[in-house]
């Protein structure tokens, strides 16, 4: 059986390290900001946090940050100064340290079991860098008077004493959602379809969470568009929707078909793709399940 997974934070946290064989020491946190868009079900979440290196020696900095599980995490930069530059994502090395090629770059990379972790070099002392990293969920949702509520969850609670920061801060805009009202803990204030909350000399210990009642009803199939990190990306087409519940059965194969039924598709390439998809959903037993997507350029 799988052990449970112990609650992380969604607090940054940059060890200092001078000498790269020697332990580090955490760099100060003087200050965390989060910004949320809420999209519906979608939401973009961009984590800025501002470390301070107190020490007399330019030092080497580890990043680490621990985001939702099931989050994609799609913009990373860090700003010394004024100079801001565009750090690169990679996919784990699955080793106990980046490659020293990389030591010299701004690197972010995917650590696993929903934790990012990175390389943050030449910090001077005396020096303020900050670090941002954007990522996108989907929220879970409930039925509700004919539309339905979304749940955004900051993980905050963690294991042992988290470390303190200088200045805490988290917006929460959900006018794009459309929502017509919105609560959230620990003291936030809310005004019209916006939730604001900062405190000073914070300490994380419980998770913040803001619950929007969005008055539309939900469709059976829901596609989002998330807007690039830059000029040059193109955006990103997210489609969320709900396979068949099998009452009383354990689950097997759970399957997803995108057909493609725009007018540009080539008629014989369609019907072998509807024959490929007609062929396997006869293959699949009882305990299976399937949804299959049409998409055109609409």
């Amino acid at each position: 059986f799988a052990l449970p997974i112990p609650p992380r934070r969604t607090v940054a946290e940059l060890w200092a390290h001078a000498d790269p064989t020697q332990a580090g020491s955490p760099l100060t946190v003087r200050a965390q900001n989060v910004h949320v868009d809420v999209y519906g079900e979608l939401a973009r979440t961009r984590v800025q946090s501002t470390f301070f290196n107190a020490g007399a020696t330019t030092v080497r900095g580890d990043y680490r940050l621990a985001v939702p599980l099931g989050a994609n995490v799609s913009g990373f930069e860090v700003r010394r100064d004024r100079q801001v530059s565009k750090g690169r994502l990679v996919l784990s090395s699955r080793e106990a340290t980046l490659d020293p090629q990389q030591q010299q770059a701004d690197i972010l990379e995917w650590a696993g079991d929903g934790w990012v972790r990175g390389v943050v070099p030449n910090i001077a002392s005396g020096q303020a860098v900050t670090v941002e990293i954007t990522y996108i969920e989907w929220l879970p949702v409930r039925p509700h008077k004919g539309g339905y509520v979304a749940s955004y969850r900051l993980p905050l609670a963690g294991e042992g004493k988290a470390q303190p920061v200088g200045e805490f801060a988290i917006k929460v805009d959900a006018t794009q959602a459309g929502a017509s009202r919105l609560t959230a803990g620990m003291g936030a204030r809310a005004d019209g379809a916006v939730v604001e909350l900062r405190k000073a000399d914070f300490r994380a210990s419980a998770d913040f969470v803001v619950e929007l009642e969005i008055p539309e009803p939900l469709p059976a199939a829901r596609a989002y568009v998330a807007k690039p990190e830059s000029g040059s990306d193109e955006p990103t087409v997210f489609v969320r929707a709900e396979a068949p519940v099998l009452e009383g059965k354990e689950d097997g194969v759970t399957l997803a078909f995108v057909l493609d039924t725009s007018a540009s598709i080539d008629p014989a390439l369609f019907a072998a793709s509807r024959a490929f998809v007609e062929a396997t959903l006869k293959s699949l037993g009882p305990r299976d399940r399937a949804i299959v997507f049409a998409a055109d350029n609409q």
